[in-house]
């Protein structure tokens, strides 16, 4: 019977058990609502209303800065893990010069060809006053083993065996005496003495170490040489008139007979080179991150309805797909900048074949990331993405010859292989494309193993995910189900639905006398 109260209506099974409805006060219209219009979330706090030292945001601001410690932590680990590579490629770096090989190739049996020999020899040895702050690895090579001088240009800039070569011309002791004597107007002191070498191989090494150690070097060695020829022919000829006579005629063997000539095999003609060969593999290997991260949120629209299998091929086949457009709109820039890319093929084919390597550094790039994207997840991927970057650009700015042995590593990486691949097309340095391509294949081809591989483990661990979270939710169903079976008394389902419907209209009608539900049979 129901009775005058503020008592919560009471609903009585067959029996003794019994269920309490509480009602609920309708909900308020004079609350933070109307001074908030943004509402509240779910732990009551007002959005868009509150201060960063807000005592009432206390717990979100812990978790916040929580968070940002944390993440501030792993990036300083993770830069004084990888940032020093980077900076050891060029440190003491003109303590690794002498790794530089450059040799010495003497045709003059006389005094001008012993002398520079021995004072490049020296140089070696640390014997010089003042003593230069590096030096080349000079070595005295025979000309016999040297060759002519298109082999020795042959072993500078196509076999790059060898970075300098200096050469001292055959007879140049003799040719000058002869000149002396005749008075030879024709005589040129450049003739004595020609280095070789190739800025293309590498800018860096070529303009701020080769280039500045030859000049030095030699610069002091002409001048002492110079001198003391001088010296000894004046006091030589002294009052002898027609020698006089005869250097008036040809002034060049005495003040100046020894002289130089670089000869730049393969000149480094377009800096903006450097936009290909160097920074911009950084710029693609960002460009294939951003993509991998775009996949990655847009394939799991699809990921839960497809079969493991059909998941695999989505993953392998997209990105080889998207690189090839990718990569010609990367290659397409360097159009307006008149890159030459004909500097060993033609224009069309080098460019062509750019665009190749530039689609075969981003599948060795890309796919890396794709495949490691799959463990850390886009969330994490940066953990990556730096030591990836760093790893490769650190060994593809200068040779190998300057750095410590360690970075020999780079001789298997991608962003190194794709630069000696970009100098070869626009500068026409030492031809290993094909080795090139196999090393960038390979990283590719690592990665469509090991992707899949990844995917195949956390797919694994989330199909079982799948299944538990089902079969916890099948358990807690039949729970239910054998709650409602077994009340007390013996009421059917069909009872219980009809409870539960009248439960909802008594709470609907915001009733608040009690009212007992008789049991029916």
């Amino acid at each position: 019977m129901a009775s005058n109260g503020t008592a919560a209506p009471s609903l009585q099974r067959s029996g003794t058990t019994k269920r309490t409805v509480h009602l609920l006060p309708p909900p308020s219209h004079t609350g933070s609502a109307s001074t908030n219009p943004y509402g509240t979330n779910e732990r009551g706090l007002q959005k868009y209303h509150h201060g960063f030292f807000d005592p009432s945001v206390a717990p979100l601001r812990v978790a916040y800065l929580k968070i940002m410690g944390m993440m501030t932590v792993v990036i300083i680990l993770i830069l004084w893990a990888c940032l020093p590579l980077y900076w050891g490629s060029f440190w003491l770096e003109l303590t690794h010069s002498p790794g530089l090989t450059s040799w010495v190739v003497n045709r003059d049996t006389g005094f001008i060809g012993g002398f520079v020999q021995q004072s490049m020899v020296n140089s070696s040895h640390g014997e010089w006053d003042p003593i230069p702050e590096g030096h080349l690895g000079w070595q005295v090579v025979t000309p016999a083993q040297a060759g002519s001088d298109q082999d020795i240009m042959d072993a500078v800039a196509v076999h790059e065996s060898v970075w300098v070569v200096l050469v001292i011309a055959e007879n140049a002791t003799s040719r000058l005496q002869e000149a002396r004597a005749n008075g030879d107007a024709s005589y040129d002191p450049t003739s004595v003495l020609t280095w070789y070498f190739s800025e293309a191989r590498n800018e860096i090494a070529a303009d701020t170490i080769i280039q500045e150690l030859v000049d030095y070097i030699l610069g002091l060695t002409i001048s002492r040489l110079n001198t003391i020829l001088a010296a000894e022919y004046l006091a030589e000829i002294q009052g002898n008139t027609t020698a006089l006579a005869a250097l008036a005629k040809a002034p060049q063997t005495i003040a100046g007979p020894v002289a130089m000539t670089m000869m730049n095999l393969r000149p480094y003609t377009d800096p903006t080179a450097i936009a290909v060969a160097l920074v911009g593999s950084i710029y693609l290997i960002i460009v294939t991150f951003i993509w991998s991260n775009g996949h990655a949120q847009a394939r799991m629209i699809l990921a839960p309805h497809l079969r493991t299998r059909s998941y695999i091929l989505l993953r392998v086949v997209a990105p080889l797909l998207s690189y090839l457009p990718l990569s010609l709109a990367f290659s397409m820039i360097s159009l307006p900048f008149k890159l030459p890319f004909d500097g060993k093929y033609t224009y069309a084919g080098g460019f062509f074949l750019y665009w190749c390597f530039c689609y075969l550094a981003m599948c060795a790039l890309g796919l890396a990331i794709e495949a490691m994207i799959t463990l850390l997840t886009p969330r994490f991927a940066f953990l990556f993405l730096i030591p990836w970057i760093i790893t490769n650009v650190s060994v593809a700015q200068q040779p190998f010859e300057l750095d410590p042995w360690f970075y020999r590593y780079g001789y298997g990486f991608p962003v190194y292989n794709l630069a000696q691949a970009v100098r070869t097309i626009l500068f026409d340095t030492r031809n290993v494309l094909g080795q090139n391509a196999g090393i960038l294949l390979g990283w590719a081809g690592l990665s469509l193993i090991t992707m899949p591989l990844f995917t195949l483990i956390m797919r694994g661990m989330e199909m079982r995910k799948a299944r538990r979270e089902i079969r916890a939710a099948n358990a807690a169903r039949k729970q239910d189900v054998d709650v409602d079976v077994g009340y007390e008394g013996g009421g059917t389902l069909a009872q219980e639905d009809e409870e539960t419907r009248l439960d909802g209209q008594a709470l609907e009608g915001g009733k608040t006398e009690n009212s007992t539900i008789g049991e029916a049979r």
